[in-house]
């Protein structure tokens, strides 16, 4: 079970004072399975590298969720300004304590985005996100407490399965997963295979993180 969630946002509408955010979802899944819940929001790459710095420093113990919400492109998260995949993936290798990573955000979760930034985080286990362009804020979040809860919470019924087999069977019976492209990339050894919610099939080929 991971001990703590980090919630990294940037502000979802830049045009108006009324916000909108996935931390109250987040923080009240964390008080009731008794997980940590972290907190802030960023604007830039210079914000976004100093909580994550600071949530590795500060937090030491292992099994720890970075979770990155915000707007999102194939190559680049949106905030203020734009925090480009190279920046990213430089701010995770840097963070190893950081066990998992998982990406609220439209597009920035597609395959090639995740295995690349497996590549360059090796402490890294796993890192999801969705790889459509357009999904629901709402319904990703719920998604995603879903996602942790069945995988890396678990109740007496599923502690013994291993984790690829909790993502299968999730994803086999939530339409929703597949509707918006989730996809999974993880370690098994020093390759790292990819669980994909459009099929449902895990990719055993060997490609290796080297």
């Amino acid at each position: 079970m991971i001990k703590s969630i980090l919630v990294l946002e940037s502000p979802w509408d830049t045009e108006s004072l009324r916000s909108m955010s996935v931390w109250p979802f987040v923080s009240e899944f964390c008080q009731i399975v008794g997980i940590e819940p972290l907190f802030r929001t960023f604007h830039d790459s210079a914000s976004l590298s100093h909580w994550v710095d600071v949530y590795h420093n500060e937090h030491q113990a292992s099994s720890k969720l970075l979770y990155i919400a915000a707007h999102g492109h194939r190559s680049r998260l949106s905030a203020l300004t734009a925090v480009n995949h190279s920046t990213v993936a430089d701010i995770l290798k840097r963070a190893k304590s950081v066990e998992y990573v998982h990406f609220g955000s439209c597009s920035f979760g597609n395959e090639e985005s995740l295995r690349r930034l497996m590549k360059n985080a090796r402490h890294v286990r796993w890192i999801a996100g969705y790889g459509t362009a357009d999904i629901s804020w709402v319904e990703s979040t719920l998604f995603d407490i879903l996602f942790w809860h069945r995988v890396l919470v678990r109740d007496d019924d599923h502690k013994y399965k291993h984790q690829t087999t909790m993502m299968t069977e999730l994803f086999q019976n939530n339409p929703l997963a597949k509707d918006m492209g989730f996809t999974v990339c993880y370690r098994r050894g020093r390759t790292v295979c990819t669980l994909n919610s459009t099929n449902c099939v895990v990719d055993d080929r060997e490609r290796s993180a080297a």
